[in-house]
């Protein structure tokens, strides 16, 4: 799943079934998680270390590149450049590109990653102005809404970026994800909700 590509920045080819997509053409950003890598770098066997360490530094090449640079928002797709979209597959911010504040917040949380802030600072700034009762299900990368439902995932999401950011914002979000909750009730919005909550309880006391 790792691949080595132009200027030997690491990405992943995400595989489902055996069969790998992605990689070296067009990336998952969401599928990136930083924090993690450190730790497989850690626990691992010591001659794949450098390798992990080095899949979450390039993660921010990746991040970066697609970023909308007053958002923050980043594509559920993108190409290998940065360009929203590739395969054929979506190129805002969706329910792929949702999961990455969450993946993305770990790697300042557990470790100070100073890139991982800046980027959770820039879209939970976004997020906050909208405001964590108002935010949608789906985003063109400039910021404005394409989705109506309001869920945990989106939502969660935010919160996650915004524990990088000020206690004010994270306690906000955290509210709006304790009305929220009892009501998501879909499978797929709601477990990624608790996956976000989780991060929030364990690392900085937010409820």
């Amino acid at each position: 799943m790792v691949k080595s590509c132009s200027d030997s920045i690491l990405s992943l080819a995400a595989g489902v079934s055996g069969t790998a997509w992605g990689g070296c053409d067009y990336l998952d950003i969401s599928y990136f998680n930083p924090a993690a890598f450190r730790e497989f770098a850690k626990v691992g066997n010591p001659a794949d270390s450098a390798t992990w360490v080095k899949l979450a530094d390039d993660t921010y090449v990746h991040l970066n590149r697609s970023a909308n640079e007053s958002t923050g928002l980043v594509p559920d797709w993108q190409w290998f450049d940065g360009r929203a979209g590739g395969g054929g597959r979506e190129g805002s911010y969706r329910y792929d590109a949702c999961r990455t504040p969450w993946r993305v917040s770990l790697d300042y949380l557990w470790n100070g990653n100073e890139k991982a802030q800046a980027w959770c600072k820039k879209v939970s700034d976004w997020a906050y102005k909208i405001g964590p009762a108002n935010i949608k299900d789906g985003y063109s990368l400039s910021g404005s809404a394409t989705g109506g439902n309001h869920n945990m995932c989106f939502t969660g999401g935010f919160a996650c970026a915004a524990m990088c950011n000020s206690q004010e914002m994270a306690d906000a979000f955290a509210a709006e994800m304790s009305k929220i909750a009892s009501r998501d009730s879909y499978w797929f919005t709601f477990s990624v909700g608790v996956c976000n909550i989780s991060p929030s309880r364990e690392t900085s006391g937010v409820p």
